[in-house]
């Protein structure tokens, strides 16, 4: 489960930089963390190149009927 989730985040990542958005705000956190760093860049095109790798782990604690 936590293979497949990974690889439909990661899809969903892949399409979110390909579509130029960034609903988690990484640009927004490089330009408060990095004022000085980010007033150099060119974020619509660094976007292209960043490298997101989900990782998600599941652990399930009791298994039963949901009504």
């Amino acid at each position: 489960m936590s293979k497949k989730l990974s690889s439909q985040a990661n899809e969903i990542t892949d399409l979110l930089i390909e579509a130029n958005s960034d609903p988690i705000g990484i640009g927004r956190t490089v330009e408060s963390k990095k004022p000085s760093f980010y007033k150099g860049l060119n974020w619509e095109e660094a976007y292209q190149n960043v490298e997101i790798i989900p990782s998600i782990e599941v652990n399930i604690k009791n298994t039963g009927n949901l009504f």
